[in-house]
């Protein structure tokens, strides 16, 4: 199996879910996973830019928006905004390995490909977050 095979078997891990959250299903983990790599990834940067500073303070919104969830049953709804925020933070992931890989100068060179790129993913996990809170206080009552 090359490397490429295992990833791509990672990432339908990932996209498996279930009407349930609770402990037998490993969803909000695999998100709160996938924002711990997020985070340290650009923590290990030397040059992390405005733009990833922002990220760590956005991923960091993930965990008690996704804690509320653990053990309760949700509706169709709610889940398709967790497998939603789910595959945006896979996407995000992927954007910041990319270009956490690229020098400094090299992403300033490549600037609008990546302000574009990392702006569209940025902006997309802070809305899935943002409706997914909506989602905890109005469909669910769980606040």
């Amino acid at each position: 199996m090359s490397v490429i095979d295992a990833a791509r078997g990672g990432v339908l891990t990932l996209l498996e879910v279930s009407s349930e959250v609770g402990e037998g299903v490993p969803i909000l983990g695999q998100i709160l996973a996938l924002g711990n790599v997020i985070r340290d990834t650009i923590e290990k940067l030397h040059s992390a830019d405005d733009k990833l500073a922002r990220l760590i303070t956005d991923i960091g919104r993930l965990d008690p928006i996704v804690k509320k969830f653990g053990g309760k049953k949700v509706d169709e709804d709610v889940l398709a905004k967790i497998n939603a925020l789910k595959l945006l933070c896979v996407q995000i992931s992927q954007v910041v390995k990319k270009w956490s890989g690229k020098g400094y100068m090299k992403r300033m060179y490549n600037a609008k490909s990546y302000d574009e790129k990392f702006s569209e993913s940025h902006q997309a996990l802070c809305d899935c977050m943002d409706a997914l809170q909506r989602a905890v206080i109005v469909d669910t009552n769980m606040d």
